[in-house]
């Protein structure tokens, strides 16, 4: 992103790689923009190593397998298109029902169109993670079962939504520790933007950014990104929201990170992750 260098997963200087072709079978705005991301913030690529959860419900500190991009971002393009597409959001449901409870559903046939056939298969008498996605199984629950208990109450918003209603759902999400969501949401919106509103997102976005290089163990990383996002954020307004309290307490995050050093993964108190800011 403008005005800040990238940061690759060990916090150093990135080189920008070159353009990701889009080989979908996700929208094209949405691999543009983990394209945008990977080129920017260098996220990082699938470690099938066990990491730090950065679920922010009572004390959790659950270890967990970071999900393969597939699973990743399939389920990131339906949590965002269950913001606005009806039947995406009966697939959110879904997914996380039958994460929950595989005997929800008996067959395959029996999900609603907008879940990826390639999430599930029938054994042992209902739905199962497919064999080749066992290890991933737990965090797919978690994942999705965050993002449904986050959106289903929420109504609908228009696929063209403006940028307050974006940020409204993007403290849904927040606040439900979906950071890599968050990121994918805002991106958009900053890169259509310009002046001191495209500073304040990207500042959003690196804050987003940097919680989750720490839920997945990547300090240097997170400590980059905290630094820079709150920079962009301290003493600012977009779109009526104040985000300098916001600001200040994830600074307050930022030095936690700094002075636990390489422990900082494993000690972080997630408590005092602040809530995303909002009119309320």
């Amino acid at each position: 992103m403008t005005g800040s260098p990238p940061v690759t997963e060990n916090g150093s200087m990135a080189t920008r790689i070159g353009p990701v072709p889009y080989r979908g079978p996700w929208p094209r705005w949405l691999a543009q923009s983990a394209m945008c991301y990977d080129t920017l913030h260098r996220w990082p690529r699938h470690v099938p190593s066990r990491r730090h959860d950065a679920q922010r419900a009572g004390d959790a500190r659950i270890l967990h397998v970071t999900l393969p991009l597939p699973l990743r971002n399939r389920l990131a393009e339906l949590i965002l298109e269950s913001l606005h597409d009806p039947e995406a959001r009966r697939g959110l449901e879904a997914v996380a029902t039958v994460c929950a409870d595989p005997r929800a559903l008996t067959h395959v046939g029996e999900l609603p169109a907008r879940v990826p056939r390639d999430f599930f298969e029938e054994r042992a008498g209902g739905l199962q993670v497919k064999s080749g996605w066992k290890e991933y199984a737990a965090e797919l629950r978690r994942r999705s079962g965050r993002a449904w208990r986050a959106i289903r109450d929420r109504p609908l918003d228009p696929a063209d939504a403006p940028l307050g209603t974006i940020l409204a759902a993007a403290a849904l999400l927040f606040d439900a520790g979906l950071y890599y969501e968050v990121h994918e949401l805002l991106e958009p919106p900053w890169m259509r933007a310009g002046g001191g509103a495209r500073e304040a997102l990207q500042g959003l976005i690196q804050i987003a950014v940097g919680f989750q290089h720490l839920a997945n163990g990547n300090v240097a990383g997170a400590r980059g990104l905290l630094a820079d996002g709150c920079a962009k954020t301290l003493g600012r307004r977009l779109h009526g929201l104040d985000l300098d309290p916001f600001a200040r307490a994830a600074r307050g995050c930022f030095e936690q990170v700094a002075s636990r050093g390489a422990n900082a993964a494993r000690e972080f108190d997630w408590a005092a992750v602040p809530r995303f800011p909002t009119r309320s």
